[in-house]
């Protein structure tokens, strides 16, 4: 008789669903109440606001679902379910001796897997089905394309679990790593950020932006893939996001399971139990627990034992000495889990060590000496769009002129870094004088570009030169209402539409909306800006000295007036240089609105009458300011 080659096992397929049952229903069980039931109780409500209503909700609900995590959760649950087998000896050894060939029993076991989790995602699907239908019916496609896209990253992550799976012969580590691979893209650019700032002198914000990066999954499905609810004047719609880029992930899922296949062909048998399954990864580890764990490490330390109390340079030293001692230690760790032993100093472990130690010190150096150049860069004036500039206050620019006055004011400080670094945290003598120039760039191309500067030295024509440039720029009026209410506000017909004053210490804030017509509500936004073209807003260099020099407990009371702004111009014709001063901007049926704050001093004369006269309070001094105190 011909004997049959098969791909696959019925008989193991169905073991694997009796047994694992359970997990399918838990998951089950949160699906219908994610979806079903929660349509079914809203839509309950909606019956009696409207059919309107009921499409905004159904449609909302789909738009905002956080489906990536719940397969993200469930998918290393399963895989590790129909796989355990290969984390003990004695299982591994009995499954392998039944007649089966290796190629069966894992399409049999990641068959089992993707069914486990697609028959709850199925029955779900049909539930909430049922729930829209009679309702809803425009958006019956919705809960069908729902399914699609969740499919879809259902075998993005299973092919991904399996793949962690086969590389080691315990549960847990096979939980770690697929944890760690789905969040590496986050780890490595958090720590470079953080070193960064300790070696790059005046870095601000991020060196690379944490952002839902394609080596990111589970936010790049959050944030890109789904749906989108658009609203017009006339109407709303509901339509799918980022169906092409699902396809693409699904692929790489797809090949991720075949190189966990044939991971799967030439895993041997006694790797069950083992830290890892192959030799070539242990070397991958034994590093990347060194440099990743031993920057981690050291950077907690590093500000535990700095407490923002010395100099950017002995924090940097500091960082490099818990270095080399974290890395080293946990390279002989990651040698223990891997040999499951104590037993691991040994000279060619302690040679390999030397070696990351040593790449990890140069890495470092070059950051120090600045090699990649990044501590002296300054962007060029044509790939930047737009800058804000921060002292006390802020002001935006997007003008030839200004970028290029910009541009040699940043140049005229990275030329004299090395001055500055060492000056750092002297102390004040007579006739010194100082100054804090923070840099946001936003450039042509989307990205930002972030640099602040505390700038204190000895040399009085220096500063001159400083001064000269930065007071020329910073406080330029009209860079200032450019600042508060946006680059092109003369064209916005800003309306503003809630007024609030909040008050006191930094302990104990005072919070006062304020009440009133359209009309006078309208008059803060007049009147601040009456108050920023009389100069209330900007300083010179004699008072923005002073204040620097208080004590932290001369600091007086502060005030804050903020203003929701809305206008009916397109969202696409606001443009913001930076954020200091504006929060993020909301979209709604009658226009985009956004909320600014402005930073009270007693020379806002005209935004301190206009709370008198409404009764808000009483005089100035319920604020206790003081000439020129602005908020820092």
């Amino acid at each position: 008789m011909q004997s049959k080659i098969s791909c696959f096992n019925k008989t193991i397929f169905i073991k694997n669903l009796t047994r694992f049952w359970p997990f399918a229903l838990i998951y089950g069980i949160y699906l219908i109440f994610a979806h079903p039931l929660t349509l079914y109780v809203m839509l309950s409500v909606s019956h009696f606001q409207g059919d309107s209503r009921a499409w905004d909700m159904v449609a909302d609900h789909f738009a905002s679902m956080t489906e990536p995590i719940s397969v993200f959760t469930f998918a290393i649950i399963m895989v590790t379910a129909v796989f355990g087998y290969l984390f003990q000896n004695r299982s591994t050894n009995m499954l392998h001796a039944f007649p089966v060939t290796r190629g069966e029993l894992f399409v049999t076991n990641f068959a089992s897997a993707l069914v486990l989790m697609l028959v709850p995602q199925f029955f779900a699907a049909l539930a909430t089905n049922f729930v829209v239908l009679g309702k809803v019916n425009a958006l019956i496609w919705a809960v069908w394309a729902w399914f699609g896209i969740t499919v879809g990253e259902t075998i993005f992550f299973t092919g991904l679990a399996v793949l962690a799976v086969m590389f080691t012969g315990q549960l847990f580590p096979s939980v770690v790593f697929y944890m760690i691979w789905n969040f590496l893209y986050v780890i490595v650019v958090g720590l470079i950020n953080a070193v960064a700032e300790l070696f790059i002198f005046g870095l601000s914000g991020s060196l690379i932006e944490l952002r839902s990066h394609l080596l990111f999954p589970l936010a790049r499905f959050l944030r890109y893939v789904g749906f989108e609810v658009s609203r017009t004047d006339q109407s709303a719609y509901l339509q799918t996001a980022g169906t092409g880029e699902l396809a693409a992930y699904v692929v790489v899922g797809l090949l991720f399971a075949v190189a966990a296949y044939y991971a799967y062909r030439k895993r041997a048998l006694e790797c069950a139990g083992d830290f890892l399954s192959f030799r070539f990864t242990q070397p991958i580890f034994r590093w990347g627990i060194a440099i990743v764990g031993g920057a981690a490490f050291s950077l907690v330390v590093t500000l535990m034992l700095s407490d923002g109390r010395g100099t950017q340079s002995h924090a940097a030293w500091l960082f490099v000495v818990w270095l080399v001692i974290f890395s080293a230690a946990l390279f002989f760790v990651a040698e223990m889990f891997i040999e499951k032993s104590f037993r691991v100093f040994k000279k060619r472990v302690a040679i390999e060590c030397i070696s990351c130690v040593a790449v990890l010190l140069v890495g470092v150096a070059m950051l120090n000496f600045d090699v990649f150049g990044m501590e002296s860069y300054v962007p060029d004036v044509s790939e930047v769009a737009m800058v804000e500039l921060n002292g006390d206050g802020s002001a935006s620019f997007e003008s030839e002129a200004d970028l290029e006055k910009i541009a040699e004011l940043h140049q005229l400080i990275v030329d004299r870094v090395g001055e500055h670094k060492r000056e750092e945290n002297a102390e004040f003598t007579d006739g010194d004088s100082f100054l804090y120039v923070g840099i946001h760039y936003q450039m042509e191309n989307g990205k930002r570009v972030d640099r602040s500067y505390s700038l204190h030295t000895s040399d009085k024509e220096y500063m001159e030169q400083l001064w000269a440039l930065f007071g020329d720029l910073m406080y330029d009026k009209e860079a200032v209402k450019r600042s508060f209410f946006g680059m092109n506000y003369d064209e916005l017909d800003w309306k503003v539409t809630n007024v609030s004053l909040t008050y006191g210490t930094n302990v104990s804030d005072l919070y006062c909306p304020i009440y009133g017509t359209e009309e006078e509500l309208q008059r803060f936004y007049e009147a601040a800006l009456l108050d920023i073209e009389a100069g209330a807003f900007s300083k010179g260099e004699e008072q923005y000295i002073k204040d620097h020099s208080l004590a932290d407990t001369d600091v007086p009371m502060n005030a804050t007036i903020e203003l929701e702004l809305m206008t009916d111009q397109p969202r696409d014709s606001l443009r913001f240089a930076g954020t200091s001063n504006i929060s993020a901007l909301t979209d709604n049926s009658t226009g985009v609105t956004t909320n600014t704050w402005l930073y009270l001093n007693s020379d806002c004369t005209h935004l301190i009458d206009l709370l008198i006269e409404m009764g808000v309070i009483d005089s100035a001094e319920d604020m206790s300011l003081e000439p020129n105190q602005m908020k820092r």
